[in-house]
């Protein structure tokens, strides 16, 4: 009997042996499946910075010499061309913004897949962006006759807590397609509605051929332009699904209603809007023009077209003396001996680079209050951000926009006629 206890109690002891084995065995196998996802996972991340690094760096890069050939096919427009170099100059201008279309998006699209795009609210005017977004698409309607018509009443006007850089980014991808996809001679017309006391949806509608059941149920997705890459219009179908995502991290939504013939209407949805008196005031070039003011403005780049391209801006305006410097060692001597108004500052300078010139600047009592705008190729939302935290009063992009460029420094100078 006894006997008999003793193999039970081997018996169970060795079932025991084993199953701790194989328990123990499990565990390894366990910790050495999470070693290999936690070493996937850093491969993962690391290979999202090094994505995320690279793309940045080629937008500046490619963002440098943009500002050459926009900046100058600019400057050209302004002079007396006959009807051929009018009509080249147009293909520069809409190949260039292309491109830089192409460049913008493909970068967001990197840095909001990597989780790196943040948002900045602050409660903007309606009316003053939507008039600004107008603006930056207006080059675009001369080729085929297209009207814009805004709805958006600067009288009574709507503000948004939103992220203003991504509402312009937004606004402008839709106002941008509804131009791309309308007929000749068609109409876009932007608007909004508000319904209770914070809802507001702003809407922009065009004429065109509009869309099927089946294609808007894709219209958001990535790289599908809808049988649109088989055509000339331009584009690589990643504009609306970047809209979408900035929507949605500013809080509000985004949606399409279309019928086959009958044109396109996209609706952005918002949940933080209030009705106030607004006075807008957008600042023109032509202020530029008043004899009576004069103005001393350092630029500090190292870049020669880009000295050359904003020289040539103020060449016509006798009121402006630009001072143009390649580092900014030299531009804190110019400012040690002469008064200037205001400071346009490159980032990446070689030798000391902006930030540190930016912060001299500011610990000097004698020139701590002349403001400084930064102009830089380096155009993600954590350059901007990190540009204005740091002190400039604006951070402008490259490729620059002129009359943009133009009005900011008027605003900054205070100097409104």
């Amino acid at each position: 009997m006894i006997k008999s206890w003793i193999t039970i109690i081997e018996a169970r002891t060795k079932l025991l042996q084993e199953t701790v084995e194989l328990l123990q065995h499990e565990n390894a196998e366990r910790i050495k499946a999470q070693d290999l996802l936690t070493t996937a996972k850093e491969e993962a991340e690391k290979a999202n910075i090094s994505k995320s690094q690279f793309l940045s760096r080629m937008s500046h890069e490619l963002r440098t010499p943009m500002n050459a050939i926009l900046g100058f096919s600019q400057l050209l427009n302004r002079m007396e061309l006959n009807d051929k170099q009018a009509s080249y100059n147009d293909e520069i201008l809409l190949a260039g913004n292309h491109l830089l279309t192409m460049i913008s998006d493909i970068l967001d699209l990197s840095i909001i897949e990597a989780g790196k795009l943040t948002v900045s609210m602050s409660d903007i005017s309606l009316a003053r962006v939507m008039q600004e977004c107008v603006s930056l698409v207006k080059h675009k309607l001369d080729f085929r006759n297209i009207r814009i018509h805004n709805l958006i009443s600067e009288d009574d006007d709507i503000t948004l807590r939103v992220d203003e850089t991504r509402l312009k980014e937004v606004l402008v991808n839709l106002l941008t397609n509804a131009v791309k996809y309308n007929t000749d001679n068609g109409l876009v017309s932007v608007g909004y509605k508000q319904s209770g006391k914070n809802d507001v949806r702003v809407y922009v509608s065009d004429t065109g051929k509009g869309l099927s059941d089946e294609e808007q149920v894709h219209i958001f997705e990535p790289f599908n332009r809808l049988g649109a890459e088989y055509t000339d219009i331009e584009g690589v179908g990643i504009g609306l699904s970047i809209s979408k995502k900035l929507m949605e991290m500013m809080d509000g939504s985004i949606s399409i209603e279309s019928k086959k013939g009958q044109g396109t209407i996209f609706y952005l949805d918002f949940s933080t809007g209030k009705r106030i008196k607004s006075d807008i005031n957008i600042i023109s070039e032509t202020d530029l023009d008043n004899k009576d003011l004069q103005y001393n403005i350092l630029y500090v780049e190292d870049n020669m077209s880009n000295q050359k391209l904003i020289d040539s801006l103020f060449v016509n305006h006798s009121n402006f003396n630009l001072t143009v410097t390649s580092t900014a060692e030299v531009g804190l001597e110019k400012l040690a001996g002469k008064h200037f108004d205001l400071i346009i500052l490159d980032i990446n300078l070689p030798g000391m680079d902006g930030y540190s010139a930016l912060q001299k600047i500011s610990n000097n009592a004698r020139t701590k209050d002349i403001p400084v705008i930064a102009l830089s190729a380096s155009a993600s939302s954590d350059d901007i951000n990190k540009g204005l935290e740091a002190g400039f009063k604006q951070y402008i992009t490259k490729p620059v926009v002129l009359p943009e460029l133009v009005s900011i420094i008027n605003n900054e100078l205070n100097h409104s006629v």
